[in-house]
């Protein structure tokens, strides 16, 4: 347990609904500033207010804190780039989004560690971050990734930090494409999946139908859901089937599959197995089924672009409750698909 979390709580009232904040263990401010191609001898001096205010969606702050850097980003995430990666012993980042897209990842020696959503913590590696408990993180991620912050760099990130002017400076646009980017635990996955192997081999477009191949497989497998319909949805997907008047039909039928689902698992629900239910209680088990559903419901039948679909597909299946084997699959598989989609690294 962190004794820094209690100072943080109100932290929701002081930070934006989505910003990217990254600790490096160097005391080199300018070496960072430089990483990110921009001159130190060209920052100004602002603070995060008013950052935020002038809305340009490019700076980024900098304060160097004993032998930390901190990089504040309200609108961007430099933060998690390759150069930074490289530019300090350990970094810490955390990002999150409007939508509620968090990543707290932790790199060494320029190499990821760990990277982990915080709203969904099955099978995450939280090792390196011990003074930090899982209830802590259940309670309130953003507290929890602050006071993680503050336990590695001593820096009391509050709202006095914030209203203090620091280096503001505007990073040179990137170039090329970085390269796709795992952590330690999902290059193991993928050294041991031929398959996952040949998807990582070439992160672009016409791989994905294979992406949204095998997170669909992985959510029905892991639930268990059967019967004609699903077998029907796998084979559409599987042949990449997915506009015509039967995988249209089979996503109308899918729709009222989940919506099934979800009415059987309220009328089982007794009370027990709070937010996080699993698969050892019908209630869970009829949720996690409904999950599947949507996995395989995503790509039928949509206009949407392919990287997009991509990316939905592999993300419901992660909320299967997928073993831990699995769970570093569809990490991979949601890895690429971002990557593609948005053309930089989910990591």
């Amino acid at each position: 347990m962190s004794q820094y979390f209690d100072a943080y709580t109100d932290a929701h009232s002081y930070l934006p609904e989505q910003a990217c904040l990254t600790w490096i263990r160097t005391d080199d401010l300018e070496q960072v500033i430089h990483a990110l191609g921009a001159d130190p001898a060209e920052a100004s001096e602002e603070t995060w207010t008013d950052l935020i205010d002038e809305d340009s969606g490019e700076d980024v702050l900098a304060a160097r804190y004993g032998g930390w850097t901190l990089l504040m980003e309200p609108f961007t995430c430099h933060g998690t780039s390759e150069p930074v990666l490289s530019a300090g012993q350990e970094v810490y980042s955390l990002r999150w989004t409007v939508n509620h897209d968090v990543v707290v990842s932790y790199a060494r020696a320029g190499e990821i560690v760990s990277a982990f959503d915080p709203l969904d913590l099955e099978g995450a590696d939280r090792a390196w971050a011990d003074r930090v408990s899982e209830d802590e993180w259940r309670r309130d991620w953003l507290a929890a990734a602050l006071a993680q912050g503050e336990e590695l760099s001593g820096l009391r990130l509050d709202r006095a930090w914030l209203a203090r002017p620091h280096l503001a400076f505007t990073p040179a646009p990137v170039q090329r494409r970085p390269p796709l980017r795992l952590d330690a635990d999902m290059r193991a996955a993928v050294a041991a999946d031929a398959r996952l192997a040949a998807i990582v081999a070439d992160p672009a477009e016409d791989i994905l139908p294979e992406v949204i191949a095998y997170a669909a497989e992985l959510a029905v497998a892991m639930t268990g859901l059967d019967g004609p319909l699903v077998e029907e949805a796998l084979r559409l997907i599987a042949e990449r089937e997915w506009n015509s008047e039967r995988a249209r039909a089979a996503g109308r039928e899918l729709h009222t599959l989940s919506r099934s689902l979800q009415e059987q698992a309220r009328a089982v629900f007794d009370g027990t197995g709070g937010m996080y239910p699993g698969h050892d209680t019908e209630h869970g088990r009829l949720l996690l089924q409904d999950k599947a559903a949507q996995t395989l419901m995503c790509p039928l039948g949509t206009s949407r672009p392919l990287p997009t679909v991509a990316r939905e597909t592999a993300r419901l299946a992660g909320l299967t409750h997928l073993n831990e084997d699995d769970d570093e699959r569809q990490r991979v598989l949601y890895a690429v698909a971002y990557y593609v989609d948005m053309d930089d690294n989910w990591l």
